[in-house]
């Protein structure tokens, strides 16, 4: 009769060690995934910023070339014809086309 108390005893003994270790087991492997976690993040975070980054440099580093042209060969035919009326825009023709 004691020493079917004392099995019992230590069944119950081993079931909370199992229990324990199951529980400790279980808060390692939450520790594991929780570090991964962070280093997933972190490398997430590297990669959006390089690449706002570097969207950001390439914007920037766009020359902007401005064009203008000259009314030069305008005020020519102007100036050999003599006058404003003698030439095609007020004629109604084309500024390039030339009689």
């Amino acid at each position: 009769m004691i020493e079917d108390k004392i099995k019992r005893i230590e069944r119950n003994v081993k079931k909370v060690e199992e229990q324990e270790s199951l529980a400790m087991e279980m808060v390692r492997d939450a520790n594991r995934e929780k570090k991964r976690l962070i280093y997933v993040i972190i490398i997430l975070l590297i990669a959006y910023f390089t690449t706002v980054g570097y969207l950001i440099y390439v914007l920037n580093d766009i020359e902007v070339v401005e064009t203008t042209e000259t009314t030069e060969s305008y005020n020519q035919d102007i100036d050999n014809e003599g006058s404003i009326e003698n030439t095609n825009i007020v004629n109604g023709g084309d500024v390039n086309d030339k009689d």
